[in-house]
């Protein structure tokens, strides 16, 4: 993921608008860095320094976490009582409890705390929006989001099927979830159900991995401002 921020900065790079140096790369395992620090001299014309500790970036304005999502709380909490802001990749946090956490974090700290929430930024989403809060649908009363497939395949990386990591569901859930607010506004209530069914993945290579988060969901939920939502996501079958 850290690379395809750096993607991102390239695009930016090549029409004279990033606004900031991309100063340094940090990862536990230095060749990842180095990997990174590398790709980034390529795209970006310079090569940033190379960490593997979070107390070296002491002095950096700004952190954007690209690690899994069960390090963004106590990563972003350290970043920014060293005064960073913080930019996480989704999700946010694996509960609502760590999620409060680091918002208070950045309350105490006075520092920026942003979700790198790529969905809410395509042109056909955000279309979408403007027709909604422009009245061209009426006034919503009900929104279906249903996706299904992905077979027995590893979605991406193996470590997104695992249960500590938060799993398939809340990895690429969270993208939908998220967009339904963006349309809609907060939601209010929930219900909702999970099951696993496929408890070993397959990777491109046909390499077997284990499985131990749920990859079905079902659920329903009301937004405050009356509408009901109908939820589906299922990453299973084969």
């Amino acid at each position: 993921m850290g690379r395809r921020h750096i993607g991102g900065m390239r695009q930016l790079h090549r029409i004279g608008k990033l606004p900031f140096e991309l100063a340094a790369v940090c990862d536990l395992y230095e060749s990842s860095a180095q990997s990174a620090a590398d790709l980034a001299a390529d795209v970006l014309g310079k090569r940033p320094a190379v960490h593997t500790s979070l107390d070296q970036l002491r002095g950096i304005d700004a952190v954007i976490l690209t690690t899994s999502p069960e390090t963004h709380a106590p990563l972003g909490i350290a970043a920014m009582e060293m005064g960073m802001h913080v930019l996480t990749e989704k999700p946010m946090t694996l509960t609502v409890a760590e999620g409060r956490q680091l918002i208070a974090a950045a309350q105490h700290t006075n520092r920026t705390l942003a979700v790198a929430e790529n969905y809410r930024w395509d042109p056909i989403n955000r279309l979408a929006k403007a027709l909604i809060d422009g009245g061209a649908l009426g006034t919503p009363y009900l929104s279906i989001q249903s996706t299904s497939g992905g077979g027995e395949r590893v979605a991406i990386t193996p470590w997104r099927h695992l249960r500590a990591k938060g799993g398939i569901i809340v990895d690429m859930g969270i993208h939908y979830a998220d967009l339904q607010e963006f349309y809609l506004g907060p939601i209010a209530q929930v219900v909702g159900m999970n099951a696993l069914i496929d408890r070993e993945r397959v990777d491109a290579q046909g390499q077997s991995h284990p499985s131990d988060s749920e990859d079905l969901m079902a659920g329903v939920a009301r937004f405050e401002r009356g509408a009901l939502l109908h939820y589906l996501m299922n990453r299973a079958g084969r």
